[in-house]
């Protein structure tokens, strides 16, 4: 097993502490010495490095997956062998990048991104925090989860887990509601009626993917439930 020098697992803890974005502002604040401790760190549970943005669609599944585990961040600049190759950026590349992950992100990730210089080379640092326990963000259509350092598509008994946290915090209780009960003991046209109400919610789980959702609570497969997108 590798050892994880003290200046890397103190620029983890800087990065994933606990903290919001704000627009247009940096919040990680890692100068050139967190992120070489990151990079001596190597890919793992809360870090990925791309070499340049040529590899953007895996760096949008890796802050998805680090989304819905516990925050992490992606270095974009540097080899896989751990060398600082740096990237040059074009006048748009951000605001591209920062569409794209928007564009194929729900709810939408906004992550901090930081301009770094290590040793004379640029790296970008893009950071994001762990979802709250009633949260699944998806990106290209997916729910991953960050295992080791594969991102890997979020089990069936997660993603229930998470709607019935979601159903605690935010659907309303009615006649029929599944609210709080366990998924094995709820019959379907009770989970559908539930959803039903989910989606009126305005922080309710994206609606375009309560089908997978609801795959994911019936077992999977067991139905055709394809019309539950189009629930708005």
């Amino acid at each position: 097993m590798r050892r994880i020098s003290r200046s890397a697992a103190s620029a983890r803890r800087m990065a994933h502490s606990p903290r919001r974005a704000s627009k247009g502002k940096s919040v990680s604040n890692l100068g050139p010495k967190e992120v070489r401790g990151l990079i001596r760190a190597g890919e793992g549970q809360t870090i990925e490095i791309k070499t340049s943005f040529s590899e953007q669609n895996e760096a949008i599944e890796a802050l998805c997956a680090f989304t819905n585990s516990r925050g992490g961040c992606v270095l974009v600049g540097v080899a896989d062998d751990g060398t600082t190759v740096g990237v040059q950026l074009g006048n748009r590349t951000l605001e591209e990048f920062a569409n794209r992950l928007r564009l194929n992100t729900e709810p939408r990730l906004t992550p901090a991104i930081d301009k770094v210089m290590v040793d004379d080379r640029l790296v970008i640092v893009i950071d994001v925090q762990a979802a709250s326990p009633d949260q699944v963000f998806h990106a290209f259509g997916t729910p991953r989860i960050r295992v080791g350092k594969t991102n890997q598509v979020m089990p069936p008994d997660q993603i229930r887990a998470r709607l019935f946290a979601s159903f605690r915090a935010d659907a309303k209780t009615g006649s029929g509601s599944a609210r709080g009960r366990a998924a094995g003991s709820v019959s379907w046209q009770e989970q559908e009626k539930t959803c039903r109400d989910l989606s009126a919610q305005p922080r309710s789980v994206p609606r375009t993917h309560l089908a997978t959702i609801l795959n994911a609570w019936t077992g999977c497969g067991h139905r055709d439930l394809s019309a539950a997108a189009s629930w708005r």
